[in-house]
Order: C-alpha cells, then sequence, then structure tokens
C-alpha cells in the first residue's frame, strides 16, 4: 500500500541498523508506487532482500524509523519495500533486543557468590536487564556472564542502575533489575551491537514471511 506520509523529493536518511552508530546515507525520494519507494542511488553495498531502515527526525532527541526491504539496487536507483510500520527510536544510545533465552549469571564482586534465580530478559550493547528474587542494591557492581549462542562467554562488570518491582510477578516476588555496563572492551561491546542488529533483522524477516504467506 502506498505510504501517502512519504513525498516525492524528501530527503531521507537510509540507516543500515536501528543503532545510532550504523552506517547512514542520505538520499531524495524520486517516485513512490503502490509498493515501492525509489530513491537515487546510495554509494553503500546494499543486497536485493536485505532490510535497513527509513529514518526521519523528529527533533534533536526523537527520531522515527520504518523497517525496509531492499527490492532494487542498481548504480542509478534503489527501491524499497516496507515491511513494518514507523515507530519511534527510544531514547537510549543503544538498542535493546529481547533476550530471555540466553543463559546468565550475576556474581557479587565483592564476595564472588552467584546471584540466585536471575533470567534475562533483554539485552543491547549498553547494558542489560534481568528478573531475580535476590533484594540487589543500586549502584552496587556486580559481574554479568552470559554467552549469545555462538560459543564465546562474556564477562563484563555492570552497574545497577534500576530495580524495581514486577507488578506482572508481585506474587513471585520478583523484581526487574537495569545494570550498565562500566567495564567493556570496545570488542566486546561491537559483538553484542552485530548480535542485536542480527536479531531486529530476523524479527523483521518473520514478520515480512508472515505478510507474504497471508
Amino acid at each position: 500500500m502506498r505510504d501517502h506520509s512519504i513525498r516525492k523529493g524528501e530527503q531521507l536518511n537510509i540507516r543500515l541498523g536501528e543503532d545510532t552508530r550504523a552506517d547512514t546515507v542520505t538520499t531524495r525520494v524520486e517516485s513512490i508506487d503502490e509498493d515501492l519507494i525509489w530513491f537515487d542511488a546510495v554509494g553503500q553495498p546494499l543486497e536485493i532482500g536485505q532490510v535497513v531502515f527509513l529514518e526521519r527526525c523528529i527533533n534533536a532527541s526523537a527520531r522515527t524509523l520504518r523497517p525496509m526491504e531492499v527490492e532494487v539496487h542498481s548504480p542509478t536507483l534503489l527501491a524499497l519495500r516496507a515491511i513494518g510500520d514507523w515507530h519511534q527510536v527510544q531514547e537510549r544510545n543503544f538498542v535493546r533486543v529481547s533476550a530471555r533465552s540466553l543463559p546468565l549469571e550475576i556474581v557479587d564482586r565483592e564476595s564472588g557468590e552467584v546471584v540466585p534465580d536471575t533470567v534475562m530478559v533483554d539485552i543491547s550493547a549498553g547494558g542489560l536487564c534481568f528478573e531475580t528474587r535476590a533484594e540487589l542494591s543500586r549502584d552496587k557492581h556486580y559481574l554479568c556472564r552470559f554467552d549469545l549462542g555462538e560459543g564465546e562467554r562474556f564477562s563484563i562488570e555492570a552497574r545497577i542502575v534500576r530495580v524495581k518491582a514486577n507488578s506482572a510477578q508481585r506474587r513471585k516476588h520478583l523484581s526487574r533489575v537495569a545494570a550498565e555496563y562500566s567495564a567493556i572492551f570496545e570488542e566486546q561491546r561491537a559483538q553484542i551491537t552485530s548480535w542485536v542488529y542480527r536479531q531486529e533483522t530476523r524479527l523483521y524477516s518473520r514478520v515480512r514471511d508472515r505478510k507474504h504467506h497471508r
């Protein structure tokens, strides 16, 4: 269906990922039809079927993104097909994705004891969120040990920035805890960023496949 919110001649950013550090190119809308939005050629090595994001800035601290799939890419033209709706980007430095399937171990740096009953909720290149029955103190530092299912195990120091009772789990006495990495190698951050981006791409691919099979 034609996107009437986009105008011919409008300049939009095309971002290769939702992370604010992902490569971005600004280009002009050439034409719009029922299914595709055509742009001037961009100097990025794109592939047919690749998921990218249209970006429109609202103000200095807010952006909206729309996931798009590359349908045509040539030296002179680029055509994208929408596979999702516009959504406002979280006002965070890093994009989060759900990660409940990832094993997680939280270790008290002072005592060396493992915090019992921890379950990963989501993760980003800036920190992670988990649920626990243990009582944790804000601003205290812990070691977060986890792997991304790709063979390498991470051990990253993080500071507790928020502890909040989970209203949906009050009877289970669970708290939702947000932790921000306080000591991380940039190589580790890059690995997590890459993993998060792949999870986002797979999510939008599943959405696209469901729409194609309706």
